[in-house]
């Protein structure tokens, strides 16, 4: 009896054992991943618009969602939060995140009001160029040293962020300046440069060459300087968020570690080769 008594104990005690191996076998991926599983994470209703190749709407036909947006969700991975992105046009973006209809923005820059949250640091940085004819010796300086001039310019083009002196500029009718309207307005102000019909026109190098290719941009343009203001990307969120102060927390956090990498520097480099 004593025998079966020692036997039926050790069976007893190995039966435990086994299901504090298979308990402690389900927390340990959890504990070692350093982060909540999707399923226990908060979620972000976050405001895109189409701006590539920051922001790229999945209706342009591209797979790719845009760097910035690429940033972001490797950015809240590690987080408490989950990323749910609708993508709608820019004032519909604004106006939603600033009454609380959306948590958070992808990205503004911080020239342009609005009554949503910024969070510094910026997540990117922009400069728009001011792009010419390869052998146009034209440097630009200010809205003096454009001259006579003709100035290209897309319909809904406002360059209040990056410079108002352009800007009230390009509102001056007696100054010489060209608007396309339309389809495809950005390759044609380009078609025209090299048709003589218009000597400049300002945008930024990354949506340049992610519209038009790298290779056919620099075989035919230069910059030739750039506009005053430099453009500062923030993610931003509605002063409506709850717990606003956390996700703010976890975002500079995450930020802060991200750019002590190389992790922005490989998704530009995928959006611009």
């Amino acid at each position: 009896m004593a025998k079966t008594n020692f036997c039926k104990s050790n069976y007893l005690n190995l039966k435990a054992g086994i299901r504090l191996i298979l308990v402690l076998s389900l927390l340990l991926p959890a504990v070692a991943n350093g982060a909540p599983k999707n399923s226990e994470k908060k979620l972000i209703r976050m405001a895109c618009f189409h701006y590539p190749p920051f922001m790229i709407e999945p209706s342009s036909g591209d797979k790719r969602e845009g760097m910035i947006v690429d940033l972001l969700r490797k950015l809240f991975e590690k987080t408490d939060y989950k990323l749910k992105i609708e993508w709608m046009n820019l004032a519909r973006a604004i106006g939603s995140v600033e009454n609380g209809d959306m948590d958070a923005i992808c990205s503004l820059n911080n020239k342009r009001p609005s009554k949503i949250d910024l969070i510094d640091p910026f997540i990117a940085q922009m400069k728009v160029s001011v792009w010419t004819r390869k052998n146009d010796p034209y440097i630009y300086t200010g809205v003096k040293s454009i001259g006579d001039r003709v100035v290209g310019n897309v319909h809904g083009f406002v360059y209040n962020d990056s410079s108002p002196k352009f800007q009230d500029y390009l509102n001056d009718k007696k100054n010489k300046v060209f608007v396309v309207k339309g389809s495809d307005p950005v390759k044609r102000v380009y078609q025209l440069i090299l048709k003589n019909r218009v000597d400049m026109f300002a945008v930024n190098s990354e949506y340049t060459y992610y519209l038009l290719g790298r290779k056919y941009i620099e075989e035919n343009f230069k910059v030739a300087g750039h506009l005053e203001n430099k453009l500062g990307a923030y993610f931003g969120v509605s002063p409506k968020l709850e717990n606003k102060d956390k996700v703010i927390e976890a975002f500079r956090k995450e930020l802060a570690r991200i750019n002590k990498t190389n992790i922005f520097p490989e998704i530009y480099k995928k959006y611009m080769e």
